[in-house]
């Protein structure tokens, strides 16, 4: 199940950045989105 959140999350920040041009700022907002997922998930899911 850990695995599969992480998957989720991934694949969200992904979509979130992918638009970006700037490296760097791409990298930040995908790290920001895959932690809120997480976060998020583990709320939802109480895992």
């Amino acid at each position: 199940m850990k695995i599969a959140k992480f998957i989720i999350a991934g694949g969200v920040s992904y979509i979130s950045s992918f638009w970006i041009k700037n490296i760097v700022l791409s990298l930040l907002i995908g790290i920001f989105t895959w932690y809120l997922t997480l976060f998020f998930l583990n709320k939802w899911l109480e895992i």
